[in-house]
């Protein structure tokens, strides 16, 4: 499953490559995009080590010779339960850290969206058998030039390999160029599971 196109090669991540995407997931979120970067780099390790390691997922990167200069992070299912319980000594490490967490209202929000989200009979039917895009990043110098599609659509074939039989990612509402992206591809908006200032976009095979 290699995919060479300008000299990138899109291809598995290994465990080699953790620190290159621990490295690549800062440069390209923000704490408001990506809630777990408030609990410290020991955290967000674990979780790339989970995808890397769990055999519930996968990542793909894209290289650029020996660099790596975008990724996107795959669960066959819904992950966020799986990953948190196997994350839990980082998290709680990260509390400990930074005890004003606790009273942060982003954080508070999403531990009740988590909850509601789990137990709604509306959301557990739209991605039922549905693979779930955790994280997607490319580089800032090669943004613009069609690299997010490519690692999308080779994620989509992957997934259906898997046994998927759909596809969904939450995006932050204002990120025009990826909404166009999974647009190009196919997805559609669903509303009923917008929250948070993300929308919900999904994509049935």
């Amino acid at each position: 499953m290699h995919d060479r196109d300008d000299n990138i090669l899109i291809e598995l991540a290994t465990h080699n490559d953790l620190r290159s995407l621990v490295a690549l997931h800062n440069e390209c979120f923000t704490p408001a995009e990506h809630l777990g970067k408030l609990f410290g780099k020991k955290f967000i390790e674990a979780c790339y080590h989970w995808f890397l390691t769990s055999g519930q997922g996968y990542i793909l990167v894209a290289r650029n010779e020996k660099q790596i200069v975008g990724a996107i992070c795959v669960s066959d299912s819904l992950y966020e339960t799986s990953m948190m319980r196997a994350c839990k000594k980082q998290m709680l490490y990260g509390f400990i850290c930074r005890p004003w967490l606790v009273f942060h209202p982003s954080i508070l929000k999403r531990i009740i969206w988590s909850f509601k989200s789990r137990t709604s009979q509306t959301f557990l039917q739209w991605v039922q058998g549905c693979a779930q895009a955790a994280f997607m990043m490319v580089s800032g110098d090669q943004r613009g030039k069609g690299l997010a599609t490519r690692l999308q659509r080779e994620a989509i074939q992957l997934s259906i390999s898997r046994g998927a039989s759909g596809f969904f990612s939450y995006i932050k509402a204002t990120n025009i160029a990826s909404r166009r992206t999974h647009e190009k591809l196919g997805f559609i908006e669903v509303h009923a599971l917008a929250s948070r200032g993300f929308v919900c976009m999904r994509k049935e095979f």
